[in-house]
């Protein structure tokens, strides 16, 4: 695509205590369209990866669960929403879930609103650690 965006990238900065400051630059996936799927045949995957950067535009993140419902059942996606957990529609996050994908959170990421979606896959929505004492 001519005069196209690159990808997005991040910078993180971390202080000497551990700190860590995210400078989040979009990219190339916040413009993803629906057509660019076709040519993607979603059954020959097995597992296929999904980053939150990619479904915080509520456009892309439609075009981007429409072709994953063309995958095969037995396809695992690996759903990397991270600190973008609460930018992602509610909707798309449950039809994610309820369609089986794995999520990865870190557990102050984790919203009420997913824990309060059940498992339809028997794991864990979102759980905490329980602390040490």
């Amino acid at each position: 695509m001519t005069g196209a965006p690159d990808n997005g990238w991040t910078v993180a900065m971390i202080e000497p205590n551990g700190e860590r400051t995210f400078v989040v630059l979009p990219g190339m996936e916040q413009l993803w369209r629906a057509p660019w799927f076709k040519p993607v045949d979603m059954t020959k995957y097995d597992y296929i990866y999904l980053s939150g950067f990619q479904l915080t535009n509520p456009l892309v993140a439609r075009a981007t669960v429409d072709a994953l419902n063309n995958r095969r059942d037995d396809a695992v996606v690996l759903f990397d929403v991270a600190a973008r957990i609460k930018s992602v529609d509610k909707d798309i996050l449950a039809e994610l879930l309820h369609s089986g994908s794995l999520f990865t959170v870190m557990k102050w990421n984790c919203p009420r609103s997913l824990k309060a979606i059940p498992s339809t896959n028997g794991l864990p929505t979102c759980t905490r650690r329980p602390t040490s004492q």
